[in-house]
């Protein structure tokens, strides 16, 4: 473990420990792996999809909650979902109190939460913007395809 690497210390106790210094973005990435997130969304790839790559990609622990029954979403998980968040919608993700609704706020949010939405406000309005262009393209594409 990372802790039997660091020489160990006497407290004020008298006792020995290991003392690990850990820097601020190691640490969120630690937090952010030890995190459990809910996602749901159809049984289909869909809106889901993009959202399971990036939990995938950041290695994230999420629960990946697909609906294949109207039933199952509708009378039973939206009514939960609508007492934390007024617009519950799929996709939603569930990061312990904070409860997000719709693919590109939920795009948003894990942007801000991994660290992937730029480094200063030019960056991350560009990122915003890509987000929306992209969301139009694939809009696009389904009216293409379907």
């Amino acid at each position: 473990s990372i802790a039997s690497l660091a020489p160990p210390v006497r407290s004020h106790f008298g006792s020995r420990r290991s003392v690990v210094e850990i820097s601020d973005r190691a640490l969120r990435r630690l937090l952010l792996t030890m995190s459990q997130l809910e996602m749901g969304y159809w049984g289909i790839r869909g809106l889901g999809s993009v959202l399971r790559m990036v939990f995938e990609y950041k290695e994230a622990q999420y629960t990946d909650v697909q609906f294949t029954d109207g039933a199952k979403w509708f009378k039973e998980k939206k009514p939960e979902i609508l007492a934390k968040n007024p617009l519950a919608n799929l996709p939603y993700v569930v990061d312990g109190d904070t409860v997000v609704c719709q693919t590109n706020a939920i795009m948003a949010y894990l942007g801000q939460k991994y660290d992937m939405e730029g480094k200063d406000a030019r960056q991350k309005l560009r990122h915003l913007e890509l987000l929306c262009e992209i969301y139009d393209v694939r809009n696009g594409m389904i009216e293409l395809v379907y």
